[in-house]
């Protein structure tokens, strides 16, 4: 059964090459520890390897910043509680039908994104 799997994946592959480039990825964060206070931020930049000709829909299709901050607050010895947000801007990306093999033609836009996340820990 797996070797099944395995071969159909490897069919799809060689089916479809990505053909996908080197790039840089860049990352750096910081956290500052005061008394019962940890704030964090953070810094990425990121390069797609997806070329023109075969950019599709699950691809990372564009280059991107992203600036994240947060912080954790220990209530006492057991509980602490945090909270973060990341906001990741995409650069807008213009396809030519012509030459992508997907035959997708047009541009993506407006393709930013904000996470936020809420935590809550315990020590035993």
């Amino acid at each position: 059964m797996m070797e099944q799997q395995i071969a159909q994946l490897e069919y799809l592959v060689n089916q479809f090459p990505k053909n996908w480039k080197d790039t840089n990825t860049f990352r750096i964060g910081i956290t500052q520890e005061l008394d019962s206070v940890r704030l964090m931020a953070g810094l990425v930049i990121d390069e797609s390897p997806t070329p023109e000709s075969t950019l599709n829909f699950e691809s990372p299709g564009s280059d991107s910043v992203s600036v994240s901050l947060g912080g954790r607050y220990q209530i006492n010895d057991s509980i602490d509680v945090g909270l973060s947000a990341l906001y990741s801007m995409k650069e807008d990306r213009t396809i030519d039908g012509t030459v992508n093999n997907n035959q997708i033609d047009g541009t993506f836009s407006n393709s930013n994104a904000l996470l936020i996340s809420a935590g809550l820990g315990y020590r035993f």
